[in-house]
């Protein structure tokens, strides 16, 4: 089959050493022997600039589309909303410039953008292509919470309304929906509940495990401090100035914060650290994940701190944690607060409030025997449940399975449209 991915945001296989999610998809779509294109972003999101390298070397199955977009500095910003725009449009164009050189038999499109998802599924149902819509981020959702809670409802409603409506669109024309977990696909499945229901699954990022092997828990000594560390962005749901006070609270336990990141809130959070004059966190900016990840592994606790009102999901940043053997401490509620509690991997503290998580992170120092034992327990669920050589092998016989039937259906159709015209 000729499959096309359509997401901007993810690295391309040459980007990092470490695979992401449609690396991984792409990998094992093409060791089954079908035909991958994706079309892309020549902005590169993760880093705020244009890519560097816009061709590529087809030889190994993957041809890549880039479309040129309007550049954007902040994650929550009208000029983002404009380029994902820009991209959408730019979307249909290039599946037809594929699909004019070779028939597309599916297309797998991200949520997030909404846009660019909307057009793949129009364009599938105009070429029966296989259509299946992947929930990544549910927007736009996410981005309602960013607006005061009292003003929440008007101004989604008003202001994200095309956004809404491009989602619903895409989901009613989706043969299968993807979510990476329960909340984001019943999120997704809600756009359609007036539609017969496509065929839908759940499967989260997975870890990579060619970069992340799986390795021995390494024991968390009583007399040395307790490393806590956090890798991610900062911005409006990543609660860190909470951790920063819940690090003023532990100011004469040996606790040390490591903060990897940055992001619209980033000297915000250092300003209220200066304020409080706290001398056990280490601000180390945006690393490479290659340049993190011995910090990571010398870390005994991964901070998980989202706000209150964040749409709860399975974060990127547990995959890191818990296949690297090390225990959590999260805010988050929902689905991953249930693991958390049924596999005990770590500890739940109270979302924005400091003296919860210090209560926390003082038991885990306290108690290096149980955090050994998360540790452990964290790296089984890793290997058995996040794998991702498992779950993107489950993710192409997903999307095989969708274009086996839509054949089979399309089969029927002509053949039904045969019989009619001798009637």
């Amino acid at each position: 089959m000729h499959i096309v991915i359509v997401n901007p945001f993810d690295s391309l296989p040459w980007e990092s050493k470490r695979r992401h999610r449609y690396s991984m998809l792409v990998d094992e779509l093409i060791l089954r022997g079908h035909r991958v294109s994706w079309i892309t972003a020549d902005f590169e999101h993760s880093i705020k600039q244009y890519r560097s390298q816009v061709t590529t070397d087809e030889s190994l199955g993957l041809r890549v589309v880039f479309v040129h977009v309007p550049p954007y500095y902040k994650n929550v910003s009208l000029r983002r909303i404009i380029s994902h725009r820009v991209y959408g449009s730019r979307v249909g164009q290039a599946l037809k410039s594929l699909h004019a050189s070779e028939p597309v038999d599916a297309v797998v499109a991200s949520i997030p953008p909404t846009e660019s998802a909307r057009i793949a599924m129009e364009f599938c149902a105009a070429t029966r292509a296989v259509g299946l819509v992947d929930m990544q981020d549910a927007w736009p959702k996410a981005i309602a919470s960013v607006f005061p809670y009292s003003l929440r409802n008007i101004l989604s409603d008003t202001l994200l309304y095309s956004l809404k409506k491009d989602v619903k669109i895409a989901a009613g024309l989706a043969d299968g929906l993807v979510a990476v977990s329960p909340e984001y696909l019943d999120y997704l499945v809600e756009f359609r509940k007036s539609q017969n229901q496509a065929s839908s699954l759940v499967l989260p990022l997975g870890f990579d495990t060619r970069f992340l092997p799986i390795l021995a828990v390494k024991d968390k000594k009583s007399e040395a401090p307790l490393n806590v560390s956090y890798i991610g962005n900062f911005s409006h749901f990543y609660d860190l100035e909470t951790v920063v006070k819940a690090a003023k609270i532990c100011a004469d336990q040996p606790i040390r914060f490591t903060l990897i990141g940055d992001g619209p809130t980033y000297n915000k959070v250092k300003e209220v650290a200066e304020n409080l004059g706290v001398e056990n966190v280490n601000f180390k900016g945006r690393l490479n994940f290659e340049v993190a990840l011995p910090i990571l592994q010398e870390s005994d606790v991964g901070l998980v701190p989202f706000t209150s009102d964040w749409p709860s999901n399975f974060p990127n940043k547990v995959f890191d944690y818990l296949s690297l053997g090390i225990p959590v401490i999260s805010s988050i509620k929902g689905n991953f607060q249930k693991i958390l509690r049924e596999y005990q991997f770590g500890l739940q503290y109270e979302a924005g409030n400091a003296k919860s998580l210090a209560d926390g992170l003082l038991q885990m120092a306290r108690n290096r025997e149980l955090l050994n034992e998360m540790g452990t327990v964290g790296l089984e669920y890793a290997s058995k449940n996040m794998d991702g050589n498992t779950i993107y092998q489950q993710y192409a016989d997903f999307l095989e399975k969708l274009a086996s039937a839509n054949s089979a259906k399309n089969k029927t159709d002509l053949s039904m449209h045969k019989s009619a015209q001798f009637v």
